[in-house]
């Protein structure tokens, strides 16, 4: 275990003894040095740092619903230090200066069954921190990490706690349609965690038969106003598709301003639709050059939505190589409209051009096997166009050459 050089003293830079008992950021080598930091400064700022992260001095720890503790002495650490250092683990505990932040290890567990017993004695300083405490030994029972797996003991010790996140746990243990679960699932969302409001709201909406109610939009803009990225993209959507009342007019700016959020947080979702808004100029005059890049960045985080739209754009530009690549990769998702696309492409090209019988016949069932298996995965336009041509090819099974002419007639018509 490396070993940290030891703390100086603020004031005048020698080897520290102590430390400010209150916010413990500062380290002093006597009294005398602790009173000309506090007349000087630290008076006015003392309790305000008290609830900062003493990593970064930036973050509360508790305004968050992701955190690290360390099991030697139970100080809290900011989720943005803690994702910091993972999966390396190096982060060093500037309060025990002991172990690293967060390990899983069966000493490390039995640490905070330690601290749990110092917290239940009354240890003031673990009394702000003993909720998450139980969290940590809950998330250790729940996944196994420094002692036998058990999800009745995770359970029993998310119950010690009121923690939004503790009733989530809760509600991710319960069967989805239990009472409890809900119960479990409203008070987690009243309690502020955003992930939580999300679902909650959507199942509201669910329960309203799809359709947002008050109760379920309040929780929505909770979650979105507290940075959620999943909850920005459904309020987007929601002013987007008139389930929010309010001002026509205004439906098209609020929707890409949450989107516009959601895509700063990297969500491909939002960029697909925001590439839509502006191709079809949704509210909006349209603008190709803006929809091509917002499809681009959908397709780059892997949304299939995105790189569907991206090849709608090249075939829009007749560049159908192109198109046909974007489509294929989206068709490997399983996105159903790509096969419909990659079909009609393949049929206009193959009805342009006159090929020779056996060649021809392969490419015209080829594009049928796509629609088929675009319409089999539930696209609707590939289901009707499937319908309306064994409608025009009747009952029998007429020759290939009255094959050809009956499709190339019906593909002309649609």
């Amino acid at each position: 275990m490396p070993k940290k050089d030891p703390e100086k003293c603020f004031v005048c830079e020698k080897e520290a003894s102590t430390r400010c008992t209150n916010c413990q950021i500062y380290y002093y080598c006597s009294k005398e040095c602790q009173k000309i930091h506090w007349k000087s400064k630290h008076s006015k700022h003392c309790q305000r740092l008290s609830k900062l992260c003493k990593l970064c001095l930036k973050n509360d720890p508790f305004c968050e619903h992701e955190q690290g503790i360390c099991s030697d002495c139970g100080e809290i650490y900011c989720g943005e230090c803690i994702r910091a250092g993972k999966p390396a683990q190096v982060i060093f505990c500037p309060y025990c200066r002991k172990c690293f932040i967060d390990r899983i290890d069966e000493k490390a567990f039995q640490n905070l069954l330690n601290l749990e017993k110092r917290a239940e004695a009354g240890d003031k300083r673990l009394q702000k921190s003993k909720d998450y405490l139980f969290i940590c030994i809950a998330g250790r029972y729940l996944k196994g990490c420094g002692v036998e797996k058990s999800i009745e003991k995770a359970a029993e010790y998310y119950k010690k706690t009121n923690s939004p996140l503790a009733f989530f746990n809760l509600w991710c243990l319960e069967e989805d349609d239990h009472p409890k679960a809900i119960e479990y699932l409203k008070k987690a969302s009243e309690g502020g965690y955003s992930k939580a409001q999300y679902i909650y709201a959507l199942k509201l909406k669910q329960d309203n038969k799809d359709s947002h109610t008050q109760e379920s939009i309040d929780f929505l803009k909770k979650a979105a106003l507290s940075g959620y990225p999943d909850a920005e993209f459904e309020l987007g959507l929601a002013f987007q598709l008139g389930l929010i009342p309010g001002d026509e007019k205004e439906r098209p700016e609020k929707s890409i301003f949450w989107y516009n959020r959601a895509a700063e947080k990297n969500h491909g979702g939002a960029y697909n639709n925001l590439g839509v808004i502006y191709k079809n100029g949704l509210g909006i005059i349209g603008d190709m050059e803006k929809a091509k890049t917002y499809f681009e960045k959908s397709h780059i985080l892997g949304n299939k939505e995105g790189t569907f739209g991206l090849g709608t754009i090249y075939e829009e530009d007749r560049e159908f190589k192109i198109a046909m690549n974007y489509y294929r990769l989206a068709a490997e998702k399983d996105f159903p409209p790509a096969f419909h696309q990659m079909a009609l492409i393949i049929l206009r090209k193959q009805f342009a051009i006159r090929d020779i019988e056996k060649e021809r016949s392969k490419n015209v069932e080829d594009a049928l096997n796509f629609m088929k298996r675009g319409a089999n995965l539930g696209c609707r336009s590939s289901q009707s166009y499937i319908s309306r041509l064994q409608e025009a090819m009747g009952d029998g099974n007429p020759p290939l050459i009255d094959k050809w002419l009956i499709w190339e007639r019906f593909f002309a018509e649609n």
